[in-house]
């Protein structure tokens, strides 16, 4: 089934470095299919480096790798309540 380039035909055109575009002409599809097979049974065999690349790259780094923001400096409020809507009955 051919696959429709309409979308891709009308997207804007974005220049890229060099070596980026020299990388990405070298490698197919069925290239990185390939190189993607090969980590995934190395995972499943064990390979910590195999697993984490897969795991990083399928689902993005995990959060507690990334250093939280510090929070941001907060003014505490007084905040005052009608006593009607404080009464327990």
């Amino acid at each position: 089934m051919a696959r429709s380039t309409k979308a891709r035909d009308s997207a804007p055109s974005i220049e890229l470095p060099d070596f980026l575009r020299v990388t990405l002409e070298a490698i197919s599809a069925d290239d990185w299919r390939g190189i993607v097979q090969v980590t995934v049974k190395k995972a499943l065999e064990g390979d910590e480096k195999a697993r984490n690349w897969l795991s990083d790259y399928a689902l993005g780094k995990p959060i507690a790798r990334t250093p939280a923001p510090p929070p941001p400096d907060l003014t505490p409020i007084d905040i005052r309540w009608p006593d009607e809507l404080l009464e327990t009955g």
